[in-house]
C-alpha cells in the first residue's frame, strides 16, 4: 500500500496515493506491506539504487547507513513487545532520503511511523520543511519508543534477581533467565549498529541532511548511546543473576546431601544393633532379658544423642 503526504501551491496538505508522488515540494511516501511491483515503481520513479531496493524486499537486514548518489538509504529497527518483557520482535524500517522526498518502507504497521504521520498530516509547517526534518522526527520517535521496552526488561531482570536471592523462585526461573538473555541479544544486535547509523546522520556530512538538522540528530544519537549502555548493563546484571542461580542451586544440593548424610549417620547405630541381634543363629549370644533391654535402650538413646550432638554443632 502506497500513501503520500505533500502540500499544494497554497500550502494545504494533500493526502493520497502514487499520483502525488511526483508533485512539487516536500513529499513523504510511505509503503506498507511492500510488494515487488511497488519496489520496482520506486526504482522507476526516483532512480534509487538496485541494491537498496533489493534490501527492501529481503528482511532480516542489519541496521545500516548507505550513501548512494540518488538518495541516502538507512535501515533501523523498532521493537514490539509480546506477552512479556522478554518476548521481543524486531521490525525493520527502511528509509530513502533525497532533497525533496522521504520514502519509508516497512512490512507491517509501525506505531512510531503512524504517530509521526498523523503529526505531519495535521501540521503544514512540519510538512513544509525539508524531508530530513521528517526523518529526524521519525528516528526520534523510534529511539524514544525503545526506552520503555528496555526499562521493562531491566525491571524483569531485577525481579528475577530478587526471586533467586530470596529463594522464592519457581521452577521456570531458569527458562525466564534464558528468555531474557535472548531478548538482550536481540536488542544488542539491533541497537549497536543503529548507533552508527545515527552517528552518520548527526555528522551532517551529506548535503541532504542540513547542518541545523544534524544538531537534532546528535540528541537522538545520545539517546541511542544511553539505550546501548542500558542494554550492556542489563546483560551484566543478568550474568550475575545466572551466577546467583547456579550458586543457590549448588547450596541447595549441598544442603540436601548434608541432611541425607546426617540421617544416614543417625540410622547407622540402629543398623548395627538390629543387625547384631537379629542374626539367624541357632544360639543367640546374650540371650537374656537384660541384654535385650540394653539393645532397645541403645536403639533409642544413640540416635537421640546424635541428633542433639548435630544440633549443638549447628549441623542441622
Amino acid at each position: 500500500m502506497i500513501r503520500v503526504l505533500t502540500l499544494d501551491e497554497h500550502d494545504q496538505i494533500l493526502a493520497g496515493g502514487p499520483e502525488l508522488a511526483t508533485a512539487g515540494g516536500t513529499r513523504w511516501i510511505d509503503i506498507q506491506d511492500q510488494t515487488p511491483e511497488e519496489i520496482a515503481w520506486l526504482g522507476a520513479t526516483f532512480g534509487f539504487h538496485p541494491l537498496a531496493l533489493e534490501d527492501c524486499l529481503h528482511l532480516n537486514q542489519r541496521a545500516k547507513f548507505e550513501d548512494y548518489p540518488s538518495a541516502v538509504f538507512l535501515v533501523i529497527h523498532t521493537l514490539a513487545v509480546g506477552a512479556g518483557p522478554s518476548d521481543l520482535t524486531l521490525r525493520e524500517l527502511h528509509a530513502f532520503l533525497t532533497g525533496e522526498v522521504l520514502v519509508t518502507v516497512h512490512a507491517t504497521a509501525l506505531p512510531e511511523v503512524e504517530r509521526v504521520w498523523e503529526r505531519a498530516a495535521a501540521d503544514p509547517e512540519l510538512l513544509a520543511r525539508k524531508p530530513d526534518v521528517l526523518l529526524y522526527h521519525l528516528c526520534d520517535e523510534v529511539v524514544d519508543a525503545q526506552f520503555p521496552v528496555i526499562e521493562q526488561l531491566r525491571e524483569s531482570i531485577d525481579g528475577l534477581e530478587d526471586e533467586v536471592l530470596t529463594g522464592r523462585h519457581e521452577r521456570t526461573v531458569l527458562q525466564r533467565i534464558f528468555a531474557a538473555r535472548e531478548a538482550l541479544v536481540q536488542l544488542r544486535r539491533a541497537l549497536s549498529p543503529e548507533r552508527d547509523v545515527l552517528l552518520q546522520l548527526s555528522k551532517g556530512a551529506d548535503k541532504r541532511v542540513a547542518e541545523r538538522t544534524s544538531l537534532y540528530f546528535r540528541d537522538v544519537h545520545d539517546h541511542a548511546l544511553r539505550h546501548a549502555e542500558a542494554v550492556d548493563q542489563a546483560r551484566e546484571a543478568l550474568k550475575d543473576v545466572l551466577a546467583a542461580y547456579h550458586s543457590a542451586a549448588a547450596n541447595r544440593t549441598s544442603e540436601i546431601v548434608k541432611r541425607l548424610t546426617l540421617f544416614s549417620a543417625i540410622f547407622l547405630p540402629l543398623t548395627f544393633v538390629t543387625g547384631f541381634f537379629g542374626m539367624n543363629f541357632a544360639h543367640l549370644p546374650f540371650g537374656n532379658d537384660g541384654f535385650l533391654l540394653a539393645a532397645l535402650l541403645s536403639m533409642l538413646v544413640l540416635p537421640a544423642g546424635m541428633v542433639v550432638w548435630f544440633w549443638l554443632s549447628r549441623w542441622i
